[in-house]
């Protein structure tokens, strides 16, 4: 939380697992030249993309002319514990009816973005930073 307070994102909980809080990092810029959604962590055993995220926000590399929107966790349970599953042992990308909730805070949560349908870029980040930092200068260089 403290590398994006510090990179001054708004921090928000968007809803809740059955034992911890789901937390969305959003950043707007006025006119954008881009509006990215990124999110990563569905499982906890790959931690990648999270700790990609983690690295972006503290070397501050995020352009500020994009407007972002970030759910950098979505099982918080599944990485602090290192499993595949949720605390309840349900893979949620699977979408089982157990996990219901997880998808419908996550959806709600991107419905109320400014304009969700005209997001320039929706990333699930599951690999290394320097993909992401690909991805964030060729929509720059476009």
């Amino acid at each position: 939380m403290q590398a994006a307070k510090k990179a001054e994102f708004q921090i928000e909980q968007f809803g809740t697992t059955l034992i911890t809080p789901l937390i969305a990092l959003n950043k707007t810029t006025e006119n954008p030249i881009a509006k990215v959604y990124i999110s990563s962590g569905i499982h906890g055993d790959e931690p990648a993309g999270a700790l990609a995220l983690l690295e972006l926000l503290q070397i501050h590399t995020l352009p500020p002319e994009i407007s972002f929107f970030i759910c950098p966790l979505l099982n918080p349970w599944g990485m602090q514990n290192n499993k595949r599953t949720n605390a309840d042992k349900i893979d949620i990308k699977t979408i089982a009816p157990e996990a219901i909730y997880l998808v419908q805070n996550h959806s709600k949560l991107v419905y109320t973005l400014e304009t969700p349908t005209n997001l320039d870029i929706n990333v699930r980040v599951k690999t290394h930073i320097e993909v992401i930092k690909a991805m964030v200068n060729e929509l720059l260089n476009n």
